[in-house]
């Protein structure tokens, strides 16, 4: 694999760029604004400016091997549908691309119902199933590709750097769902993940999450009082709701880095 191309270089698309630029890769890596262009630019990543709600042109970013496709799922103030319809665009552009062999593709473990299970990949097999049809069906447009290998990656809670959760909870009282199971990653192990994924060829539908699943409670509390912010207070609940595994991919051959959400790192 000499080159590969990283659809949406943002909070966890800019450290996958740099960790493959570390790896000897040529990276092509798009944003959707010229200021940001520039600071990709600034690693040595080949920038492009690509907005999939514009016309699909630009041919050389996609001139790879291998595609990442980061772009995040649909946002509450987006109308339902459009999400969707791009990546529709996006799938139907790269059928017709040659170069590209191996699509991955970044969802989330909101796919999954929040019951009281655990949750394996192959547990979810029908839109009727999922909690998110608009995902599952993007899914599906990338598993639907011929002639190409492709990898789903449902992603549990992105945390870790600069993105440090127990902010939302400092200091506030009555929190329900105390008692439900935390499902977080710390981006470091998605990074490594998917270069693990690509050097394996590995594909399919795969979790990456955190091995261990403490409660809501225990785990917020703990992370308030480490960073000396104010200790949240949740209501007293029993510890019930969904767990993510990701044995499937621990069995591949990945070990995590992370396994345990309290050993989580972040930036001052």
């Amino acid at each position: 694999m000499n080159r590969i191309s990283i659809l949406g270089c943002g909070w966890l698309g800019l450290p996958l760029a740099k960790a493959f630029l570390k790896d000897g890769c040529r990276v092509n890596g798009s944003v959707t604004s010229i200021e940001k262009k520039e600071i990709l630019s600034a690693f040595g990543i080949q920038a492009y400016v690509i907005n999939l709600a514009n016309e699909i042109t630009q041919a050389d970013f996609f001139s790879s091997e291998v595609l990442v496709v980061t772009v995040p799922p649909r946002r509450r103030s987006q109308e339902a549908g459009v999400y969707k319809q791009h990546i529709k665009k996006l799938v139907d552009y790269i059928a017709l691309q040659n170069h590209i062999n191996h699509v991955i593709y970044t969802s989330s473990t909101s796919v999954y119902k929040d019951e009281n299970r655990s949750w394996k990949e192959n547990d979810l097999t029908s839109l009727e199933e999922s909690a998110n049809e608009e995902l599952f069906e993007v899914e599906s447009l990338f598993l639907s590709l011929v002639n190409k290998k492709v990898s789903i990656l449902r992603l549990g809670g992105l945390t870790g750097g600069t993105r440090m959760l127990a902010k939302h909870f400092a200091g506030k009282k009555d929190i329900a769902g105390g008692g439900r199971p935390v499902n977080l990653v710390h981006f470091e192990d998605v990074v490594a993940a998917i270069q693990f994924v690509v050097k394996k060829e590995l594909t399919g539908v795969y979790n990456i999450c955190a091995l261990e699943h403490p409660s809501k409670k225990d785990f917020y509390t703990a992370l308030a009082l480490k960073f000396e912010l104010e200790a949240p207070e949740f209501l007293e609940e029993l510890f019930n709701g969904k767990m993510i595994d990701s044995t499937k991919l621990e069995e591949a051959g990945y070990e995590f880095k992370y396994s345990n959400p309290f050993l989580f790192t972040y930036e001052a």
